[in-house]
């Protein structure tokens, strides 16, 4: 069932769930994002390989199966959104189980329907807000965590926003891998360096190229802010 249409939507969200999602609809139905609605675990899986949403509202528990099932079958290479943001949805019962689950940062947050009105509003808002992406090529190295003997991975960024990138490299690292990256930029500027987790796989049938992406945790000094200056900034350039 669609909630929303919207005739060029730049970003789709799949929302699962029964009596959790109904409470919350109507909030859906305000955004102008693409919103699509299915009852149960196993149907959203399926649509997920086959179709790319960005965000996931999630009713918890589900109805068919465990939330880490769930997640596991989400985030298999075959998948067509590895990357999407979940949103749990419960109630004051479910909070703490849904709260202590973590997805290596995907699960941005966890709601209950018991909350009052303005603050649903405003958490499912902030949820369907994303960082602007840029498509701009930046020198990146990156090191695995605890692997200093090991030969840094040298590749380049397809895009990246405040949140994470995705590089174009020959060798890539298993989804969970925990980096230090050192995201590189012209001569005299100083480089942006983190930590981070890889979360996927470029798919050479989908993006053309070889590679990965990962998703920032931590940046070292004023990093973060600069990172944000130079996103903005690009926009700025593409705009004109």
């Amino acid at each position: 069932m669609s909630i929303n249409r919207s005739s060029s939507p730049k970003e789709r969200v799949l929302a699962i769930g029964g009596d959790l999602i109904d409470l919350v609809e109507p909030y859906l139905a305000e955004s102008p994002l693409q919103v699509e609605r299915v009852v149960d675990g196993r149907t959203a899986i399926l649509l997920a390989r086959k179709m790319r949403y960005e965000h996931l509202v999630v009713g918890f528990p589900l109805p068919d199966m465990g939330l880490a099932v769930f997640v596991d079958c989400l985030r298999r290479v075959d998948s067509a959104s590895p990357t999407a943001r979940l949103l749990m949805v419960t109630d004051d019962e479910h909070m703490a189980a849904a709260e202590a689950y973590r997805d290596e940062g995907f699960i941005a947050e966890a709601l209950s329907v018991e909350m009052a009105p303005e603050e649903l509003a405003h958490h499912l808002t902030n949820f369907m807000k994303t960082a602007p992406r840029v498509s701009a090529r930046l020198d990146v190295r990156v090191l695995e965590v605890g692997g200093e003997d090991a030969e840094p991975i040298i590749g380049q960024t397809v895009d990246f926003s405040e949140s994470g990138l995705l590089m174009r490299s020959e060798r890539c690292l298993v989804r969970g891998t925990k980096l230090r990256f050192e995201l590189i930029g012209e001569a005299g500027r100083e480089p942006v360096v983190g930590t981070a987790v890889v979360v996927r796989s470029a798919r050479v049938d989908v993006e053309g190229i070889t590679g990965m992406g990962i998703r920032f945790g931590s940046f070292e000094g004023d990093g973060r802010t600069r990172l944000a200056v130079r996103i903005r900034g690009l926009l700025a350039e593409f705009v004109g």
